[in-house]
């Protein structure tokens, strides 16, 4: 589902009214832009902290948009990030209040809507296309990998404790 997102040959774009970590994160790096709301809006992804490795798209994609010292010391500490060092970084391209993220989502999405079809596709496929190679030609392992990994006892006895923090 991620790739496709990531893939689409239209515009996405994520509206973040609260936190985006781990797994909200990951579909947030999979769109277009992203606009995140003012004040405590957390942004990472923490799966070392779970004994996990990130999915290999989400690094991938991670890399392409902030570039690899920002992904490799996010994905490296598991630490997540306000708005002010997402916009910093790269990870989100607006922050603003709370009750213009979504306005503000919509209308980068109309706009970019409006543009010709074919020639936005193009023009994305041109942007996340080495990165969907990269995905695909690596899929299989990687997948294999990361199941083995997600199943380990240190990832699981790691996840009960999160777990049980909630």
């Amino acid at each position: 589902m991620c790739l496709s997102l990531y893939t689409l040959p239209k515009p996405t774009v994520a509206a973040l009214t609260g936190h985006a970590v781990a797994g909200g994160c990951i579909l947030a790096l999979c769109c277009d832009y992203r606009f995140i709301a003012e004040g405590k809006k957390l942004m990472g992804l923490n799966e070392i902290k779970l004994s996990v490795p990130v999915p290999y798209l989400a690094d991938c994609a991670l890399q392409s948009i902030v570039g690899t010292r920002y992904a490799r010391d996010m994905m490296d500490t598991g630490e997540f990030y306000g708005p002010a060092d997402s916009l910093r970084m790269g990870l989100v391209d607006e922050v603003l209040p709370v009750e213009d993220v979504m306005a503000r989502a919509v209308e980068k999405a109309g706009l970019l809507g409006a543009c010709p079809r074919q020639a936005y596709a193009l023009i994305k496929q041109n942007r996340v296309e080495q990165v969907e190679q990269r995905v695909l030609a690596e899929r299989e392992e990687k997948e294999r990998l990361f199941v083995d990994c997600w199943y380990s006892d240190e990832a699981r006895r790691r996840l009960k404790e999160a777990i049980e923090k909630f």
